[in-house]
C-alpha cells in the first residue's frame, strides 16, 4: 500500500497542468529527480550517495544499522533509462 505522502504527491501532480515537453533526456531526468526527491524517506532511514566499482550509487539504510547486519543489494531493473538513482531511492 502506498504511503500517505505518495498519495499527497500524486494528488498534487494530478492537480497541476502537465509540464511542457522536455527537449533533452537530461532535462527530463532533472524534472523527474526534482519531483521524486520530494518524497520523504521512511523515519530513521538515510540515503548516502556513494560510488561502487566506479558506478554512482545510493546507499539507503537505517541510521542505526549495525556494522555486521545483513544487507540487501537492490539493482533497479529499468536501468535508470530516464530518471536516476535519486528518483528510486
Amino acid at each position: 500500500m502506498a504511503s500517505d505522502e505518495f498519495h499527497a504527491l500524486a494528488d498534487r501532480m494530478a492537480a497541476s497542468p502537465p509540464p511542457p515537453p522536455d527537449e533533452t533526456v537530461e532535462q527530463q531526468r532533472a524534472r523527474i529527480d526534482a519531483t521524486m526527491s520530494q518524497l520523504p524517506l521512511a523515519e530513521g532511514v538515510e540515503a548516502i550517495e556513494t560510488t561502487v566499482g566506479g558506478v554512482p550509487a545510493v546507499e539507503t539504510r537505517p541510521g542505526d544499522l549495525a556494522p555486521d547486519a545483513p544487507v540487501v543489494l537492490y539493482v533497479h531493473g529499468g536501468g535508470f533509462r530516464i530518471a536516476s538513482a535519486l528518483a528510486y531511492r
